[in-house]
């Protein structure tokens, strides 16, 4: 920090954001309006007035968290301490708030501005930005929260937290009932607690279907509507967005056979090298082109090849919160199906203790909730519900997916389209006799007929 930057943060830090004596003051007022403790308000204010400094120290644009950034706004709204007192007296000149207009390239000129900012934040203060103000940029665009004016006094706000808890409880409540009348039936062997007990055992897998699925639902957060940086996905960001890296590897040899850059061989589902030597424009494609020689190389080693790339895209795509993460991935399967594995057992022991009607009426309906259940719980969760939505969106109208490919590749040709429509529909946008097409389905040699 230099002496200029010195004196003048010396001006913003001793400014007063209250005048003496208000019953209501500032912090009190930033507390209120967020949902903080009134420590929390201070430190957003301290944070907010190392962000000014940063801000008329730019050389370029700088853009604050949304914890400093609700500051910023409520300070605006006092329009006689920030128009008439701070900026003219203490910053020597107008500060200006200028949110973005929700273009693709808007967005992005303000998450690298974000960026900037917590570089600067290190270099001007000498320390780490404090993480709960400051995330991290993918933190800030893509799991920020997303502020509404609730009537308390109508709506009961529950934290995602206290709602999985009641769903832990209520899953133990289901085991805790079936097992007290598992040993009940075991003391009392031809009346096992009566037709209640039986409806208890025999619905009690369905009711741990159904939080299963309310717990998968709250491991794909976060929801809600995309912003446009979101929808602003290329070719193979929204390959993996809508299948995976499966459906990268088809985009994208669809796209380097159709440019003679590849050739695909329909019968021994195999690609080989064709085309020279070329700048491609994806670290995807380079790497699938690297990876052709003379000798046919089928689908799957092509997977395993190019898994550095692909797991770029897919980071990509989970620091902007569109895809689950591996743990929340794991979470949305193991937990489900461990509660509704340890409920249906349950409900076998208790069958084992009832009268042969009995057992098969609670083995009946045992046997089908996990029939039901457990093929849905066994899906490794993929997108979020925010992922889902920007699918949805680019599904329905591909033109910024289009006029990425465009920027990329300085046009559109049919063999981009073709491969725009891989992405986003799969192999079945292809004809069946294209050769791309069957080599990525492995190839007609190897498809069995059905006959003996």
């Amino acid at each position: 920090m230099n002496i200029e930057q010195t004196q003048l943060y010396e001006r913003i830090r001793t400014f007063a954001m209250s005048r003496h004596g208000d019953a209501f003051p500032f912090a009190a007022r930033l507390a209120r309006e967020n949902g903080w403790t009134r420590a929390t308000a201070e430190r957003v204010v301290e944070e907010y007035k190392k962000f000014v400094l940063l801000k008329k120290s730019a050389e370029e644009s700088a853009c604050p968290s949304d914890q400093v950034d609700q500051a910023w706004h409520l300070h605006l709204t006092m329009t006689k301490s920030y128009w008439g007192d701070f900026c003219p007296n203490v910053l020597g000149g107008p500060l200006h708030h200028t949110p973005s207009d929700g273009t693709p390239e808007d967005q992005r000129r303000h998450w690298e501005a974000y960026a900037r900012t917590l570089r600067s934040y290190r270099r001007v203060f000498g320390e780490e930005p404090p993480a709960d103000v400051w995330p991290a940029p993918h933190v800030r665009f893509s799991e920020a929260p997303y502020p509404r004016r609730i009537d308390v006094n109508r709506y009961l706000l529950i934290p995602k937290d206290i709602a999985l808890l009641g769903y832990g409880i209520i899953i133990l409540a289901l085991i805790a009932t079936q097992l007290r009348e598992c040993v009940a039936g075991l003391e009392a062997w031809r009346h096992p607690g009566g037709l209640a007990a039986l409806l208890v055992t025999m619905l009690a897998p369905f009711a741990a279907i159904l939080m299963g699925q309310f717990f998968r639902r709250t491991m794909r957060s976060p929801g809600g509507e995309p912003v446009a940086a979101e929808l602003d996905l290329d070719l193979y960001e929204a390959a993996v967005l809508a299948d995976g890296p499966d459906r990268a590897i088809d985009a994208a040899m669809t796209r380097l056979v159709g440019d003679g850059l590849a050739a695909a061989d329909g019968r021994k589902g195999t690609f080989t090298k064709a085309g020279g030597p070329e700048k491609l424009a994806s670290p995807l494609e380079a790497a699938l082109h690297g990876l052709l020689g003379k000798e046919g190389i089928r689908k799957e080693d092509l997977l395993l090849g190019a898994a550095a790339p692909l797991e770029q895209l897919t980071s990509s795509l989970r620091v902007r919160g569109l895809l689950a993460s591996s743990t929340r991935s794991d979470l949305g399967r193991i937990v489900p199906m461990v509660a509704l594995l340890a409920v249906s057992a349950l409900g076998v022991l208790r069958a084992c203790s009832c009268e042969s009607e009995e057992r098969a009426s609670i083995l009946a309906f045992v046997v089908l909730g996990l029939a039901v259940g457990l093929g849905p719980f066994l899906t490794p969760l993929h997108r979020t519900l925010r992922g889902e939505r920007v699918l949805e969106r680019i599904a329905g109208d591909s033109r910024p997916v289009y006029a990425n490919v465009e920027r990329t590749y300085g046009g559109i040709t049919p063999v981009l389209a073709s491969a725009i429509s891989v992405a986003l529909q799969g192999r079945g946008a292809l004809i069946e006799s294209d050769s791309s097409r069957q080599a990525l389905e492995g190839g007609i040699d190897n498809l069995s007929t059905g006959c003996g």
